[in-house]
């Protein structure tokens, strides 16, 4: 269970939404999220928040379905039925599932990040993704609550971003991380 991931805020917005009056179910994958369906012993402060929150998040009446790491044609399937794709993480190199929902039609929420702001220009396709700063429960609460509502980008079929995505090339993508490093390199230190 990857702290850097953002799992707890999600399910702290999640929570926070049921209460709210939006009832809301989850599937989350990834590396070691499975043992999210099972009582396991805490090893840390966060693995503890976590656990705590997957339950209250329970009680509630909200549905987490926990399933680790999947095959990229049953991620596919996932992607298919799912209405949108929270991506809360507080740290990514890349963050590939918000390309793989956005490329499926798929509306996001995510965490405010470079890479993540990258393929938004990248993509030309701002306005398929809401942004929140990360680690914001509050915020990425405040998003689900409203996408709930009907407010925020709605799937598109896919074909109709086809353009924005023949854009998109390797070489750019590398280009553009050389630029950041170079002004972060450049930038005087304190």
């Amino acid at each position: 269970l990857d702290e850097r991931k953002g799992h707890i805020f999600l399910l702290e917005a999640a929570i926070s939404a049921i209460m709210n009056g939006i009832m809301i179910s989850i599937t989350v994958v990834g590396s070691g999220t499975d043992l999210l369906n099972e009582d396991i012993l805490p090893t840390s402060l966060y693995e503890t928040r976590l656990i705590d929150s997957c339950h209250k998040f329970r009680l509630l009446g909200g549905s987490l379905n926990a399933l680790g790491h999947v095959s990229d044609s049953h991620f596919a399937t996932l992607l298919d039925s799912s209405d949108v794709v929270v991506f809360p993480s507080l740290y990514e190199g890349f963050g590939l599932p918000v390309s793989e929902a956005v490329m499926v039609g798929l509306p996001v929420i995510a965490s405010d990040l470079f890479p993540i702001r990258e393929q938004l220009e990248l993509f030309d396709c701002h306005d398929r993704v809401l942004l929140v700063p990360p680690g914001d429960s509050y915020a990425l609460s405040l998003a689900i609550l409203n996408y709930a509502r009907g407010f925020g980008p709605f799937r598109v079929n896919p074909d109709s971003l086809a353009s924005n995505f023949d854009r998109w090339t390797w070489s750019k993508a590398a280009a553009s991380i050389i630029d950041q490093l170079n002004i972060t390199i450049s930038k005087p230190h304190v």
